[in-house]
């Protein structure tokens, strides 16, 4: 088994490729579903959580791309406890971004991602006076599993989030490390 994996990865990585051409565009992205359910003596809640991210981009050399990320988010809480708090919210986000490719081989590459964005909360009833933006670096590796379709893998990012509510009188100020190798982050790009 491991012979066969071997010479299929050597026959894949000389493949040539020809998708991070200039003027190539790319389409793909990642979607996440998360639940999580607490249920003690003084807690009884759970949430609910879809993400679906969609990404489309241009290279503008053989090594630089520029694109958008978009993003719909969607959450359900219910709390049972002595609070009793449940509500859903929705949000749609857009993010543009610079990536830089670099070659470890043909077939194997690593990037850099510096990005920004703004998060619009949908159904707000007060005038949308929430707001949310946020900048940060991401850190990948991309394998081309054929000529136009690549495999990435999230490694590593930093990111600052800021968000402030009119209606509360509230902001905060998050600032992430993100380096989960246990579960990563991983998405489809095809090239055309």
């Amino acid at each position: 088994m491991k012979n066969s994996l071997f010479i299929f990865l050597v026959f894949i990585s000389f493949n040539q490729l020809k998708a991070q051409e200039l003027g190539s565009t790319f389409f793909g992205g990642n979607f996440s579903f998360a639940l999580e359910s607490i249920d003690s003596e003084t807690q009884d809640e759970s949430e609910i959580q879809l993400s679906i991210n969609p990404v489309i981009g241009k290279m503008v050399s053989d090594k630089i791309a520029l694109g958008v990320a978009f993003g719909f988010i969607y959450s359900k809480y219910d709390d049972n406890s002595q609070y009793g708090y449940s509500g859903d919210s929705k949000a749609l986000a857009i993010a543009p971004f610079i990536r830089i490719h670099n070659n470890i081989t043909e077939n194997f590459k690593y990037y850099i991602t510096p990005n920004f964005g703004k998060t619009f909360v949908l159904g707000d009833k007060s005038d949308n006076k929430t707001q949310i933006y946020n900048v940060g670096i991401n850190v990948g590796l991309l394998y081309f599993i054929s000529q136009k379709m690549s495999v990435e893998l999230n490694i590593a990012g930093i990111n600052y989030i800021h968000m402030s509510d009119k209606d509360y009188d509230m902001k905060s100020n998050n600032v992430s490390l993100d380096c989960n190798l246990s579960s990563p982050n991983i998405g489809l790009k095809y090239y055309f």
